[in-house]
């Protein structure tokens, strides 16, 4: 996959983050090619370019209190096993089939790409998704971003302001 200068400047800025603060930072080690395919002719879509990437060169990752859902060296049944996670939710919650689960909000919500809304470049929204809405409730919450590499990063700065006020906190005291 050929990366857009804009891609190649946030995955950049993400790698220099994850450098930075390896200290709050565990990833599962990329997947290789031959899982992704598995994995996109298991649920039967395309991965999104950028979130493709992601998982080309982390897998998942945990930063801070933050975790993305990937895939994994080995496939577990549990979190952070992207796959696991949103065939799960497709089978027992009738999660929409363009979703793809890549984590979750800690207030019952589910972080999908919504491969329904791609940018010219074939990256996907990040969305919040209800699944116990009421039958005339749209389950889109809210989307997040208009791309995964904005979510990742944006949700990375905030990992690192929380870890710089609670490292100067701890100093203080």
């Amino acid at each position: 996959m050929e990366l857009t200068p804009d891609m190649k400047t946030m995955e950049e800025k993400i790698k220099k983050i994850l450098k930075t603060f390896h200290m709050i930072t565990s990833a599962t080690g990329g997947a290789p090619e031959y899982r992704i395919q598995s994995a996109e002719e298991t649920l039967q879509v395309s991965y999104p370019a950028d979130y493709r990437r992601f998982l080309e060169l982390y897998g998942s990752i945990g930063f801070g209190a933050f975790e993305v859902y990937g895939i994994l060296q080995q496939n577990p049944e549990a979190v952070p096993n992207g796959l696991w996670a949103t065939m799960q939710l497709r089978a027992r919650n009738n999660l929409p089939d363009q979703y793809i689960v890549i984590g979750a909000d800690g207030f019952g919500g589910y972080l999908c790409l919504d491969t329904d809304q791609l940018t010219a470049e074939g990256n996907a929204a990040v969305i919040i998704v209800d699944l116990y809405a009421s039958a005339d409730e749209d389950i889109v919450v809210e989307k997040l971003a208009d791309t995964f590499w904005e979510y990742l990063f944006e949700q990375m700065k905030t990992e690192v302001t929380y870890y710089l006020y609670e490292q100067k906190k701890r100093t203080q005291e």
